[in-house]
C-alpha cells in the first residue's frame, strides 16, 4: 500500500521512509521537515544529521565528476 495523503503525523512519517526506501534522502528529509512543531523536535538531531549527509554525498558527487573529467582529458 502506498502512503496516505494528508499533513498527519501518521502520514507523513511513512512518506519519509517510503522516501528513504527508494533511496531519495533529499525527499525523506523535505518530507519530514514538514512535520508539526511536536514531531520536528523529536526529529531534529535526524533531520541535521540527513542534511549533512545529503551535502556530503553532493560532495562527494562533485569530487567524482572533477575526477572524472580530469581523466578523460589525459
Amino acid at each position: 500500500a502506498s502512503p496516505q495523503a494528508g499533513d498527519t503525523v501518521s502520514a507523513i512519517i511513512p512518506r519519509g521512509e517510503d522516501d528513504l526506501l527508494r533511496d531519495d534522502l533529499a525527499g525523506a528529509i523535505e518530507e519530514l521537515s514538514d512535520l508539526g512543531s511536536a514531531a520536528s523536535e523529536s526529529m531534529a538531531r535526524w533531520l541535521a544529521d540527513a542534511r549533512r549527509l545529503e551535502s556530503a554525498l553532493a560532495e562527494m558527487r562533485d569530487i567524482n565528476d572533477r575526477l572524472l573529467a580530469g581523466i578523460n582529458t589525459q
